[in-house]
């Protein structure tokens, strides 16, 4: 069947715009994701600052034998920091270093004075066997797991 050129084109165009708008669609739904995800963090913050507390940032690594837990608490003023391991749970607490918090987080941080942060493991552990370094702002707990 004969098309004339001007229609076969304007359905190109057409295609393409399509294309574009789905393409479009898809990137202000990421942008949507990355700001409700964005809103939850501040909301979170914002409970903590009401409740003078603040919880540390920690990743999970689950090796083989053992679980080991990183805790960044670079706010913790030195000599406050106190790790607690129970057979089911570690504890992170410690007082805020005042100017570190505001210097990061600005005046809307000024009323958390305290860090804390409890962890439940999924299995029982031994507290006695557990290994704690300190490096700098971080906290490396190495806990070994029970067969």
């Amino acid at each position: 069947m004969y098309e004339p050129e001007g229609s076969r084109f304007f359905r190109e165009i057409m295609r393409k715009m399509l294309r574009d708008m789905e393409r479009l669609e898809r990137a202000l739904e990421d942008h949507m994701a990355e700001l409700m995800e964005m809103e939850r963090i501040f909301e979170e913050r914002e409970r903590e600052s009401r409740s003078r507390r603040s919880s540390p940032l920690y990743t999970v690594i689950d090796k083989e034998r053992e679980l080991l837990l990183i805790f960044d608490v670079p706010e913790v003023e030195e000599g406050t920091l106190e790790i607690t391991l129970l057979e089911d749970r570690v504890i992170v607490e410690g007082r805020v270093d005042k100017r570190k918090v505001e210097r990061a987080l600005g005046r809307a941080a000024r009323h958390v004075e305290r860090v804390r942060g409890e962890y439940v493991f999924p299995f029982k552990l031994d507290p006695h066997m557990a290994k704690v370094e300190r490096k700098g702002s971080k906290v490396y707990v190495r806990v070994p797991k029970q067969p």
